[in-house]
């Protein structure tokens, strides 16, 4: 699978991505990434935290492992991914009687391993839409299951430019001018990469919204049903922080409430790659890699004052 955004937007500030390629594979995007920490004698202390809460003048971190670090700032750059969601379906939880493969599109590593299998894919969002394209083209037999009446689609180009390149000005407009997207969260349309032409050719069947699972057959809204060899669920993530208080406002999206990146109650607390953070593409590649300068630039600021 290829990011979706073109290789001009995923570069990250003072090292640009090396590749020549037009939209980078996951694997070169991941050894860009190894590559940038030894550029910059990056070496990350992995620890899970437990808690963090507001001193005098600084945060107290609370690690899992007992460890307790004090920090002037906090930067959170957990991002939307960690935390998948699971459709409410009855029967869809993994256990005795089930017999399709489930699992979520955090876990997808590709159609290799189920070569001749029937793939039922639930969500079709960019990544539900992306999972079936790489299916349906490895030859494996794909089902989309969708909530709504019709898969929403975007070209991936417009006259011979990335689509984003028109959308590109929109990202710079005031938070206020997307106040609902803000609010709950961006869900933008996925790109066609011959998604159409292979629901047309019958290599990608549509499905309506499941109702129930039972052992390997699954029961549709419209009383049909269909048998599956695996199950992909394609539902999105939710933000969490749950090292943050309760009682930390944050948008109904589930991300802290800021400005410029900056926690509205807690200043030198920070957060890249959250929903509309800083403007509204921040918790996308080319908006994490704008909003990264700008916080760092302010803490210099601060630290030098």
């Amino acid at each position: 699978m290829r990011l979706l955004s073109p290789r001009r937007y995923v570069h990250l500030p003072h090292l640009p991505y090396p590749g020549k390629e037009n939209y980078p594979s996951i694997p070169d995007y991941q050894r860009y990434l190894e590559k940038y920490a030894d550029h910059f004698g990056l070496t990350p202390e992995r620890q899970e935290i437990a808690e963090i809460k507001r001193g005098a003048d600084c945060f107290d971190v609370r690690c899992v492992s007992g460890l307790t670090v004090q920090c002037k700032f906090v930067v959170i750059a957990t991002g939307v991914f960690s935390h998948p969601i699971w459709p409410q379906i009855d029967g869809l939880t993994p256990g005795e009687g089930l017999k399709a493969i489930v699992m979520h599109a955090h876990d997808w590593n590709g159609p290799s391993a189920f070569v001749g299998g029937r793939i039922l894919v639930i969500g079709s969002g960019i990544s539900g839409v992306s999972i079936a394209e790489e299916c349906a083209s490895a030859g494996l037999r794909v089902m989309v299951s969708r909530r709504s009446e019709r898969t929403r689609l975007i070209t991936p180009r417009l006259l011979g430019l990335d689509v984003l390149h028109w959308f590109r000005p929109l990202e710079f407009l005031p938070r206020s001018f997307f106040g609902r997207f803000c609010r709950r969260g961006l869900h933008p349309p996925a790109y066609d990469n011959g998604y159409r032409k292979l629901v047309a050719s019958g290599k990608i069947v549509e499905l309506p919204e499941i109702k129930q699972v039972q052992g390997g057959s699954i029961r549709l809204g419209d009383g049909t049903c269909r048998d599956a060899d695996v199950i992909v669920a394609a539902t999105g993530y939710r933000y969490e922080t749950p090292f943050l208080p309760q009682e930390m406002a944050r948008m109904p999206a589930g991300h802290p409430l800021v400005n410029r990146c900056e926690s509205r109650q807690w200043p030198g607390l920070f957060c890249v790659g959250a929903p509309c953070a800083r403007r509204i593409d921040s918790e996308f590649l080319r908006g994490i890699a704008s909003d990264a300068s700008c916080v760092a630039e302010r803490i210099r600021r601060r630290l030098n004052a």
